[in-house]
């Protein structure tokens, strides 16, 4: 078995948790550990979110190894598989300071293969996995409400929850390693596709000339609802941009669900319609913006059209 730091004499403090991404989803769960009386040490290159976290009440640390020396957990919410290799396993990664049994809770939408492959070489360090995607956005993590999405053993979420609970409402336990992560792409599969037709929905009922906001208060309890739709609707027709989840984030997630589906012969062409809308945004400078601006893509005819 690997050593970690715990082997030179630097016992695990359950207080202490390593937040290791703190972007808008990770900023907000570690503004709620704060708030829950643990001992965060935060990570992130950019300076604003380091800040931000500095401001609360957390201590910044230069490295992912550094946050995580003494840490019960650490809670890894970067943005892709790269990342969380190199966050877990880099020069600078945890795997090099973390006591031994401590939970390592990966947050991050990766595909599963890379989660089961993380989690393998995370046990062989003698650490504690936690295959642990969430879902809710910005204001749900602002809330504490979150649904975590968990996969691993039952010590994994025994040891976890501590932590879980101080960001999530609903823990859904739903077996082994790779499945959460399985689960949430897709989930973000059909959060993608949902926020797209939202778009779509609003640009044609603008072009009949009808009352956006009538038509959004009658879907909003008829068949045709969906929580992406109820969470974006009137936020894209009021011009509400402030970004909860970025067009980048939703292209990435497609991605890992249709690579997944790629690769299982599974046909998903209403999913790639959708992706090409988002690459045709992203592609178009709006990659960083918010979904919310979908809308805008439609109203000024920049989306794919049924010929393209």
């Amino acid at each position: 078995m690997m050593s970690s730091r715990e082997d030179s004499g630097c016992p695990a403090d359950p207080q202490t948790v390593a937040c290791i991404g703190l972007g808008i989803m990770g900023q907000a769960m570690a503004c709620r550990l704060i708030g829950a009386g643990f001992d965060v040490r935060g990570v992130d290159p950019n300076p604003q979110a380091a800040n931000a976290l500095a401001m609360r009440g957390a201590q910044m640390c230069a490295s992912p190894a550094v946050a995580a020396a003494s840490a019960q957990c650490a809670i890894i919410m970067v943005s892709n598989a790269t990342q969380v290799r190199a966050v877990l396993f880099g020069p600078e990664g945890i795997v090099h300071t973390m006591p031994r049994a401590g939970v390592v809770w990966i947050a991050s939408t990766i595909p599963a293969d890379v989660m089961r492959e993380c989690a393998r070489r995370l046990s062989e360090y003698g650490l504690t996995p936690l295959d642990g995607p969430v879902s809710g956005g910005r204001r749900k993590a602002q809330a504490g409400t979150l649904t975590v999405i968990a996969g691993g053993s039952q010590a994994a979420l025994e040891g976890a929850m501590p932590y879980l609970s101080a960001c999530a409402a609903q823990i859904h336990h739903v077996g082994e390693t790779g499945v959460a992560s399985t689960i949430k792409i897709i989930n973000n599969l059909l959060a993608a596709s949902h926020v797209v037709l939202t778009a779509e929905a609003l640009a044609l009922g603008a072009r009949t000339g009808v009352a956006l906001d009538k038509l959004i208060e009658v879907v909003g309890c008829s068949s045709g609802a969906s929580q992406m739709f109820l969470n974006r609707a009137s936020r894209m027709t009021q011009g509400d941009h402030e970004v909860h989840a970025s067009i980048d984030t939703f292209l990435k997630d497609l991605d890992i669900a249709l690579a997944s589906a790629q690769s299982l012969g599974a046909s998903v062409p209403v999913s790639r319609a959708a992706r090409a809308v988002l690459a045709r945004a992203a592609q178009s400078g709006m990659g960083p913006h918010s979904d919310t601006e979908l809308f805008d893509l439609y109203q000024a005819a920049r989306a794919l059209s049924d010929e393209q």
